[in-house]
């Protein structure tokens, strides 16, 4: 088990684009084993970002199985060089990020979406999910672009401290 510090809003990292996967080999396998051993040490994470951990891979995993808000579940998904094929019914969703701990904000997030990827063993899949789920991937994918959240936080307004959202 490889618990990997998940870098915050400071690192210049964070903010790059990440690049394609071109090896499925024993080293992307560890990077998704850490992103696994990372998430589900964090209290509340339900996705995590390779660039949240400092590489530039273009990789995700997401597992929301404890969550609150789940209509579709999908089980534990790695995604490799994702790319969103459809998107339907915008709405404002509130979330939060391990790499922007005092903040939570509404983002407009779509309730619906496909998803191509491969898995870390180059095997492609194509996933259809919706709600707390969908807004997971977008929010993961959007890491992989080099946003976060507060890119597309709706208005200022809209962005509040985590300390008052948890209590």
């Amino acid at each position: 088990m490889t618990v990997r510090e998940v870098i915050g809003l400071d690192d210049h990292r964070l903010s790059r684009r990440a690049k394609k996967v071109e090896s499925f080999d024993d080293d992307l396998k560890d990077l998704v084993n850490d992103l696994v051993d990372t998430m589900r040490i964090s209290p509340g994470c339900v996705g995590l970002a390779a660039n949240q951990i400092g590489d530039e891979r273009s990789v995700f995993v997401i597992d929301v199985a404890n969550a609150r808000r789940l209509k579709t579940y999908s089980g534990l998904i790695v995604a490799v060089n994702p790319t969103i094929l459809d998107l339907n019914g915008l709405l404002e969703l509130r979330e939060g990020c391990m790499s922007v701990p005092d903040f939570t904000g509404a983002v407009p997030r779509y309730q619906t979406l496909t998803l191509r990827a491969s898995n870390e063993v180059g095997e492609e899949f194509v996933v259809a999910t919706d709600g707390f789920e969908a807004q997971a991937i977008q929010h993961e994918c959007d890491h992989l672009l080099g946003f976060t959240f507060l890119d597309r936080i709706a208005a200022p307004s809209k962005m509040f401290s985590r300390k008052r959202y948890l209590q």
